[in-house]
């Protein structure tokens, strides 16, 4: 299946060797302006990409607590994401703005399509979390 990635590099932030993928062109225009504001950085390298990716990439369950906070305040939320690995799971999360921060336990990878849409890339409180419908595969 082909996608469109939309690609964005912070040329004040290096030399361009940190490349960010977006699943929009409004998903990367609201990092950017998040960024540019909290850096001050504006100068981007900006690039749409059309590439060949699998139709089964993984899902991450990714679940956040503060350990800073009390016992049952910990809670932050938890996400679904599709990622390669986990470490690319996580970086979707915060290229959505949907990472709380906090710690992170993490499970999967699970298997593709075995968690709805519309539970995937957003942050779910704990009730949304436990509405979502058994995985299946």
């Amino acid at each position: 299946m082909k996608k469109t990635f939309y690609l964005l590099v912070c040329r004040d932030c290096g030399n361009g060797d940190l490349i960010m993928p977006f699943g929009s062109p409004a998903e990367r225009g609201k990092w950017a302006a998040g960024h540019t504001h909290g850096t001050g950085h504006a100068q981007w390298l900006v690039h749409d990409e059309v590439r060949e990716v699998a139709d089964d990439m993984p899902l991450w369950w990714l679940s956040f607590i503060d350990p800073t906070k009390k016992r049952g305040t910990r809670f932050l939320g938890v996400v679904v994401v599709e990622g390669a690995d986990l470490a690319a799971a996580i970086t979707r999360s915060h290229l959505l703005g949907v990472n709380p921060g906090g710690e992170i336990e993490a499970a999967g990878p699970l298997p593709a399509g075995c968690i709805a849409t519309e539970w995937r890339d957003r942050l779910l409180t704990s009730g949304e979390a436990n509405s979502i419908p058994e995985p299946h595969s």
